[in-house]
């Protein structure tokens, strides 16, 4: 057993920090992806500046292994994009500024922890879209304007974790 708890303490988080990029080709995205993977280690990919992603990227990011994707600048995001990254084993943090209903529905697809960190607000149709999320983790930080019907909806998320935002009183608009 003493080498078993041991081993425990050699896990490593390994980042990749490609913050400083607004876009990133095909061929960038490969180079990062060669990167070669440390075993029992935790590895995060943060482009944290990156304002759009095109599509055979995202289909890159979903085949990769990294344990979490953050993309926190990405405001919007067109379906196929949003449908691929859903696909991801990864945890995604992404930075939409809005949620319609069909890309709630898409989202709530992804089965690992999705982190939406950049929505203040949310309809009440893409609550309850969100409300069936599979994954276990569900943070909506920044979001401050929500209906409670929205609300109810949300509260419906039958993963580990739910975090809504700083909400008072009069965040509730009926």
């Amino acid at each position: 057993m003493k080498g078993y708890y041991k081993n425990l303490h050699n896990n490593k988080i390994v980042e990749i920090n490609m913050s400083l990029f607004e876009k990133i080709s095909k061929s960038d995205m490969a180079e990062i992806l060669s990167v070669k993977k440390i075993s029992r280690s935790y590895f995060i990919l943060k482009m944290n500046r990156l304002k759009s992603i095109q599509s055979d990227v995202a289909k890159m990011l979903k085949n990769s292994s990294y344990h979490e994707i953050q993309l926190q600048s990405l405001e919007k995001a067109d379906n196929l994009t949003l449908t691929i990254l859903a696909e991801c084993n990864s945890a995604l943090e992404i930075g939409l500024i809005s949620l319609k209903k069909s890309q709630a529905k898409i989202l709530s697809q992804n089965k690992s922890a999705l982190v939406l960190g950049k929505l203040n607000k949310i309809s009440d149709l893409a609550a309850k879209e969100l409300s069936s999320y599979q994954g276990n983790i569900l943070e909506l930080p920044a979001l401050n304007k929500l209906t409670p019907k929205a609300f109810a909806y949300l509260n419906e998320f039958k993963g580990d974790f739910l975090t809504i935002g700083s909400l008072k009183k009069n965040h509730f608009k009926p």
